[in-house]
């Protein structure tokens, strides 16, 4: 690896400190998300649970990393000759070099200029493979047209991405990508175990989750940097990310400037709900750093909502205190609801809906810290499915967070058992 590319690991890997926390930074730029191989949090509210991608383990090196650079020099992998002629034509195309590239910081998050990174052999949805990286869409012709581009770093095992893509962009994508000039890359950092994940992971997984659907798979073992005249492989590069704790870290990058305007983070942090994709792509020169909330339809039943007008349930403070046996309520307003209880011993709470109507989720709330449990193995506690049934279980005094995922509405019924 070259002397600018171990730089940019190193910077990386200064700043990228504990990963496996999940409370949000002082400067609200990392990524709220369940997870953890071994099960899903919500992508709203956890932290990464593998240090660095899995780093003490040397990933291999990913075949043909080493591109044509400018002027046409041959590296490695052979592509053109010198002055551009042809010796072996890559099947698999060119990095293209930007000149007027924008000066970027290496370490990426809200209102940075990203780094010229890109990725060998990148899979498009139909299975063909080509090169592809930021200099590609900033300078190419064939993305001349193009406003946002959408980057969802995510996990095999992570049950809240797979939602995220399957329930939330890919049934947007015809419309962004068709009539509003948006681009979309999938990079998956980590494959189902909780190793580094390469583009065939990345393939295979998405193809399985939204079969040809619009966007670029990428694995981060196959990213690289642009340094001079060439791309060096940076494998793992944004699993060392600082800003990156937690999975799906989304980000949406202003092709105009490669500069990031909006973060999932950030935008839960302002209002519950999912970034509106649709809007930023129309006006991406408005501040997107705190979007309106999405549309909300109530779709409750007269008499769903258990608290009245002037005492709601909305805060952890204001909890609803409940015995065992059975409740009902609503999720009738954008906003969460808390209930508390003090059983002598073991619990288990039982969340019923219709998933039709609504994707309701539960959490284990922490009382002191007024945020998510976290378990011992750094992921919040919680039942994060897309069912009709979400269970917790636990012991003693407890506080639980019922919400819709992405502004969801629905009725519910709760069920409270001691064990």
């Amino acid at each position: 690896m070259r002397t600018f590319a171990r730089l940019l690991m190193a910077i990386s890997l200064t700043f990228a400190l504990p990963l496996y926390g999940c409370q949000p930074s002082s400067d609200g730029d990392d990524e709220v998300t369940q997870v953890g191989p071994e099960g899903g949090t919500p992508s709203e509210m956890g932290g990464m649970n593998t240090a660095m991608g899995g780093a003490d383990t040397p990933p291999p090196q990913p075949g043909g990393n080493d591109m044509m650079g400018m002027g046409g020099q041959a590296a490695e992998g052979g592509a053109m000759g010198m002055g551009g002629t042809p010796e072996m034509m890559d099947p698999f195309g060119t990095f293209e070099r930007c000149p007027n590239y924008p000066a970027f910081n290496p370490v990426m998050g809200y209102n940075e200029v990203v780094p010229p990174i890109g990725w060998t052999e990148a899979y498009m949805g139909d299975g063909t493979q080509r090169h592809f990286s930021f200099e590609n869409y900033f300078c190419g012709e064939d993305y001349a047209d193009s406003t946002i581009l959408i980057l969802i770093v995510s996990a095999g095992w992570c049950q809240p991405c797979s939602r995220f893509a399957q329930a939330y962009l890919n049934p947007r994508a015809p419309n962004l990508t068709e009539n509003l000039g948006v681009e979309i890359v999938y990079l998956e950092a980590q494959d189902t175990q909780g190793m580094p994940a390469d583009n065939r992971f990345a393939y295979r997984h998405l193809r399985d989750l939204i079969d040809d659907g619009a966007g670029w798979r990428v694995g981060d073992l196959n990213t690289v940097i642009r340094e001079g005249d060439e791309m060096v492989p940076v494998p793992n590069y944004f699993a060392s990310q600082a800003n990156i704790r937690g999975f799906p870290t989304v980000w949406v990058i202003r092709k105009r400037d490669m500069r990031i305007i909006a973060t999932r983070s950030l935008a839960f942090m302002a209002r519950p709900g999912e970034l509106p994709f649709e809007l930023i792509a129309m006006d991406p020169e408005q501040d997107w750093s705190a979007p309106p909330p999405p549309p909300f339809n109530n779709l409750c039943e007269e008499g769903d909502e258990e608290e009245t007008e002037e005492e709601n349930n909305n805060r952890m403070r204001d909890a609803t205190f409940i015995e065992s046996g059975v409740h009902t309520g609503g999720i009738c307003d954008i906003y969460p609801d808390f209930y508390t209880f003090t059983p002598d011993g073991q619990w288990r709470f039982t969340l019923e809906f219709d998933a039709s109507q609504g994707d309701l989720d539960l959490v284990l709330w922490d009382k002191r810290n007024d945020t998510a449990v976290v378990g011992e193995d750094g992921n919040p506690v919680g039942s994060f499915g897309t069912g009709g049934v979400e269970t917790l279980t636990g012991e003693g005094r407890s506080f639980v967070q019922v919400y819709g995922y992405n502004a969801a509405s629905a009725s519910y019924t709760i069920r409270l058992e001691d064990l």
